[in-house]
């Protein structure tokens, strides 16, 4: 490990001064993750901690349960800044490991469930992991058999652990690590773990995507995301009567960021929900009285259908967050939930941005909002001079702020990342509006050549280098074409070798997806189009012009063959 802690040594000191300006200023915390779960303990044991359909853990049991976890986790022979990858869905048993991990003074590796082995390999050798922590039931992936050939592939990950489903040879059990600890001497060993961690030491890392199959690891203090936070909750008025629900990756840093940690942050309720499944949102809503929601496109239509068909109770609600929603639906999930919209944007490097519960309407429904913290810096600007723009001109969204990065793990993906002033360059193009006496910022599209389907990033260079092995390719290029449901379904544009002229569209990208799948891509990134062209359009230097494929293709809905 001393090779990444040297890495997280310098990505960490690479707020220099800075920090000094927040932690004057009190928005650089003095608190750890795990401490500020232990003030909730002693303030309020019996208070429900998190929740899910199956059951809850008060923060009095979540403390213990994880005291037993970390015990375990030692025991297993892991030592403080060992990196652990998570797969995990939305349990009650990944949150207990989540702080486990943390009170073992282990670094999480925020992976997801629908990562394969062809990512979690890569993410593995990036931060030179000691564990896996995967979920064996989880939906109909064989995590399982992906943590055997990990352990193959990548033998210092030594230590292999099952939080849900049957264990396996060589791996160890949720329940084995916890269920037979020790209560006292689990806590003597976490106390004098945390006595050695600093608020300023690296907390956990989040994954973001990389222009090869490796993504970029982002390292994030526990100062700095307590940061985050203390802003979020503040902008929202939340407090310890809130309760929250989200049903994306918990793991993920939309799922730690703006819900599980900030809700911990006041100490209030988190509710994990598993799927997008009307039935299952409006009973852990009326259940639990939630107050706050994560609301997208694809949640609208299920919950209107079943609110048609069902009297639902929504009235605890009085906050739900969209990202990239239409004004219009906005409007009509407002009235069909009666609670507030909340227009937001975020990066798992800790930029946030976003609306609050007093905005007037046009800011909520049209717009991301502003910063979320007086200290928290935006500049729109000129993508090749740096320039700053004036307000209503389009250009890259930059960032600063006590919660934002500074760096990356690797110094050769910050190399390019950030502005010669420090700024973190988002690949997002905007511009700022003054509405209602505000500067708010509005989303125009992506400068970066990456696809956002249904939350999740794909790196479309990731994925033409993948593709550009199959031995019908000659080139290939990725693009993201509009869809109502995810944002954008990937869309690859394909030139095949001369013997394969006449080849059915279709079933090429079928064969795409099962050479994909061979592979162990994530279903995420398998092409759901593919358009047969004669030649790519390119630039006088090479580069492919993606502004013209997608005016090829983004009015045809079907794979098919296009003559250029």
């Amino acid at each position: 490990m001393t090779g990444v802690r040297s890495d997280v040594e310098r990505a960490v000191g690479a707020y220099g001064p800075q920090a000094d300006v927040y932690r004057a200023a009190g928005e650089w915390g003095g608190q750890t993750l795990v401490g500020v779960l232990r003030s909730h303990v002693e303030s309020r044991p019996a208070a429900v901690a998190i929740a899910t359909i199956e059951g809850e853990l008060t923060y009095d049991e979540l403390d213990r349960r994880s005291d037993a976890m970390a015990l375990g986790l030692v025991d297993a022979g892991l030592q403080p800044g060992d990196a652990v990858i998570f797969q995990t869905g939305n349990e009650l048993e990944a949150v207990v490991a989540l702080y486990g991990v943390l009170k073992a003074g282990l670094v999480p590796v925020c992976s997801i469930p629908n990562h394969r082995l062809h990512e979690v390999a890569h993410i593995a050798t990036a931060t030179r992991a000691r564990a896996h922590l995967f979920q064996a039931d989880y939906r109909n992936y064989d995590l399982a058999s992906l943590s055997a050939e990990l352990a193959q592939r990548c033998p210092e990950v030594a230590v292999r652990i099952v939080i849900r489903g049957e264990s396996s040879p060589g791996t160890m059990s949720f329940d084995g690590l916890v269920g037979h600890a020790d209560p006292q001497r689990a806590r003597r060993v976490v106390d004098e773990i945390q006595r050695q961690v600093s608020p300023e030491g690296v907390a956990l890392f989040q994954l973001s995507g990389g222009t090869t199959g490796v993504p970029k690891v982002i390292p994030h203090t526990h100062a700095g995301y307590l940061s985050i936070a203390a802003r979020w909750s503040r902008n929202l008025g939340w407090d310890a009567s809130t309760v929250t629900l989200h049903f994306l990756p918990v793991m993920h840093h939309a799922g730690l960021g703006t819900a599980l940690v900030p809700t911990h942050f006041v100490g209030g309720t988190a509710v994990l929900g598993r799927s997008i499944d009307a039935e299952l949102l409006v009973t852990l809503i009326e259940r639990y009285h939630v107050t706050w929601m994560h609301f997208n496109t694809a949640a609208f239509r299920p919950l209107k259908e079943h609110s048609e068909r069902v009297k639902c109770d929504f009235s605890s609600l009085r906050q739900f967050m969209w990202v990239f929603v239409r004004p219009e639906m906005s409007a009509q999930a407002e009235q069909m939930l009666g609670a507030t919209a909340i227009g937001s944007f975020g990066m798992g490097e800790g930029v946030h941005l976003s609306c609050r519960p007093d905005d007037p309407p046009e800011v909520r429904r049209y717009t991301c909002g502003t910063t979320i913290g007086e200290y928290d810096e935006v500049v729109v600007r000129d993508p090749q001079t740096e320039q700053p723009l004036a307000d209503g001109e389009v250009g890259e969204l930059t960032f600063r702020g006590p919660s934002v990065i500074r760096s990356y793990l690797s110094e050769d993906h910050s190399s390019a990342a950030f502005t010669s002033d420090g700024f973190l360059r988002s690949g997002d193009l905007g511009h700022a509006e003054v509405i209602a006496g505000r500067r708010c910022y509005v989303i125009d599209g992506r400068l970066k050549d990456q696809i956002s389907r249904g939350g999740e990033k794909v790196m479309a260079p990731e994925l033409e280098l993948l593709l550009h092995d199959h031995h019908e390719v000659r080139e290939v290029a990725a693009i993201g074409i509009p869809d109502p449901m995810l944002g954008e379904r990937i869309c690859v544009v394909v030139v095949v070798e001369a013997d394969r002229a006449d080849i059915d569209p279709e079933e090429l990208r079928l064969r795409l997806v099962e050479f994909l799948d061979k592979r162990d891509v994530a279903k995420f990134k398998w092409p759901e189009h593919l358009v047969l062209v004669d030649e790519l359009p390119k630039t006088g230097v090479g580069k492919v012009r993606k502004d013209v494929l997608r005016s090829w293709v983004e009015s045809r809905s079907t794979t098919e063959r296009v003559r250029n």
